[in-house]
């Protein structure tokens, strides 16, 4: 409950985008563009609905997904080598995953 009540408090304080403060692309984004990556794969793995409810905040992850400087931010392969790193470490998600450890 904890992240989802976190996004829900921030689905309120989202501005209309397509950024957290509107147009232009501010620190905020920098922080959270790799947070939401990370979710991208983990709602992959072990799916939580985290994200239900929240067109703000998915209009906002989208927009920083598609980003021309979050997307050269790592390689092409990033999904793949997290979730090597995740195989490899033995995390816990996978544990209940769709992908086996």
């Amino acid at each position: 409950q904890g992240f989802q009540h976190q996004f829900a408090t921030l689905e309120q304080e989202l501005a209309k985008g397509p950024y957290f403060a509107g147009s232009q692309f501010s620190m905020v984004d920098a922080v959270f563009a790799p947070a939401f990556r990370y979710f991208e794969l983990f709602e992959a793995l072990l799916p939580s609905g985290i994200f239900d409810g929240l067109p703000r905040v998915n209009d906002w992850r989208t927009a920083l997904a598609v980003r021309p400087s979050v997307v050269s931010a790592v390689a092409a392969d990033y999904p793949e080598r997290l979730l090597a790193f995740l195989q490899h470490h033995g995390a816990y998600l996978l544990t209940h995953s769709r992908i086996a450890a």
